[in-house]
């Protein structure tokens, strides 16, 4: 009884699975952005309000503090069986619909996706494979550097340390000002042109 049941069990068409794929793709968003929780943070300064005591008063300050840190919340994560199922049907699919890799290219599918999927990517697009961009640096490894350039330095000074130019390290130091963990503690004294920030650690 239960081989009959297993055997009528519909299966995922090609076409189903390269749609389901191609809508997750679609649905994909930025990662999330650090955010305080300001329920906590007003909870926190009620009771700093009808607190008597200094000393608990003080350490409510602190408990304030922690409170007022932004908090990155956890990334949504991937649907890898998603990507799996395309890569075993989308070229049966688009061999049967004469569908070329360019057009899976246009709908922001990635290329080593294509690949996978048994895809032969046009010749363009292969020669633009050897000018990836450098992978992207891990924002705690970004902090371990920048404490290596000691209590004081300017973004030019971050950039060479982490290899990338200064457009690439500005979104790396605004995130960790944005985080909290770095201030501009000053001006570089320059006597041409804008003088650069100093950056240090709070």
């Amino acid at each position: 009884m239960s081989e009959r049941v297993e055997a009528t069990m519909p299966t995922k068409t090609a076409e189903q699975t390269v749609r389901d794929y191609l809508e997750h793709l679609g649905k994909k968003v930025s990662a999330p952005k650090p955010t305080v929780n300001r329920e906590a943070v007003k909870a926190v300064r009620d009771r700093i309000k009808a607190a008597r005591d200094p000393i608990q008063k003080l350490l409510l300050h602190r408990e304030l503090e922690e409170a007022q840190k932004p908090v990155v919340p956890p990334a949504a994560a991937p649907d890898d069986s998603l990507e799996a199922d395309f890569v075993a049907k989308a070229k049966e699919y688009a061999d049967d619909k004469d569908i070329s890799a360019s057009a899976f290219l246009a709908l922001k599918v990635p290329q080593d996706v294509l690949r996978r999927a048994g895809f032969t990517l046009p010749k363009g697009v292969q020669r633009q494979a050897g000018r990836l961009r450098a992978p992207r640096i891990d924002i705690d490894d970004v902090v371990t550097s920048a404490k290596g350039l000691g209590s004081q330095w300017t973004l030019k000074d971050l950039a060479a340390k982490l290899e990338r130019d200064v457009t690439t390290t500005r979104n790396y130091v605004n995130k960790l000002i944005e985080q909290g963990i770095i201030i501009v503690g000053g001006k570089e004294p320059s006597k041409r042109g804008k003088p650069a920030n100093i950056y240090t650690f709070k």
